[in-house]
This record gives structure tokens, C-alpha cells and sequence, in this order.
């Protein structure tokens, strides 16, 4: 195969590799670390690997540094799991079930609180009732 394509290969297990051992939390990539002693053509690939990444909907990135291939913020997206195989349970809907939306409707409604103010009594319902003396 192309060297650009073995290298681009090696660049996306690095960089999901990467990204899956910190998810769900957000991290700083260098793909130039990532690319190790490569040379510059190669570490090149891995910059534009996460760019590449991140244009597909794999990752996001909040920023690229000013220094070459550093990457602020950067996380898996649901897409970047699914390539991955790892979709975590609460993200995923199987065999027709709900997920977690059933979960999250009965825990929204234990939250709500009741109105704090009294129900005023419609005087159109009220019971006409003689006066007894």
C-alpha cells in the first residue's frame, strides 16, 4: 500500500487510541508526539489525520494551537465510538428498547415539584347550599 496510506493508518490508531483511553473527557493531542521519530512528511499525515478526523464527525476539537499538530479540546464523538465499536450502553438504543429515555422521563418527573400556590376554588363549582339558622 501507498506509504500515505500506511501512515494514515497507523495516524487514526494513535489518535482514537488516544482519545478512547481519556473519553469522555476532553485532551490536548500533539500529533507530532503521536508520530514519534517520524519523519516531517509523516508527522504532517497525523496533523491532517485529526483534521481529517474532525472534518468526518469523529472528533471535535475546540482549537489548533499556534505550535504545529498541538490540538485543544479534543474528544471522541458518538461517531468516532461507533467506528470504534465501543458505543457505551447509554448512548445506544438495541432490540427496541427505550434506552434511557424512559429512565430519564421518570426521574425528570420525581423532580418536579409541586405548584406552591393554593388552588383557588372556582366559584362556578361551588355548592349552593341554604343557610341553616
Amino acid at each position: 500500500m501507498a506509504k500515505n496510506i500506511d501512515d494514515f493508518d497507523a495516524a487514526v490508531a494513535a489518535i482514537l487510541g488516544r482519545l478512547y483511553a481519556t473519553f469522555p473527557n476532553k485532551t490536548t493531542v500533539d500529533a507530532f508526539e503521536l508520530a514519534g521519530d517520524a519523519d516531517e512528511a509523516t508527522r504532517e499525515t497525523y496533523a491532517s489525520t485529526v483534521e481529517f478526523l474532525r472534518d468526518e464527525g469523529f472528533l471535535s476539537y475546540g482549537q489548533r494551537s499556534g505550535k504545529r499538530g498541538l490540538f485543544a479540546q479534543v474528544v471522541l464523538t458518538a461517531k468516532g465510538l461507533a467506528l470504534l465499536g465501543v458505543m457505551p450502553a447509554s448512548l445506544s438504543v438495541r432490540d427496541g428498547s427505550e434506552g434511557l429515555g424512559s429512565g430519564v422521563s421518570a426521574l425528570g418527573e420525581s423532580l418536579q415539584t409541586p405548584d406552591p400556590r393554593p388552588e383557588t376554588p372556582d366559584p362556578k363549582d361551588a355548592e349552593t347550599r341554604p343557610i341553616q339558622r
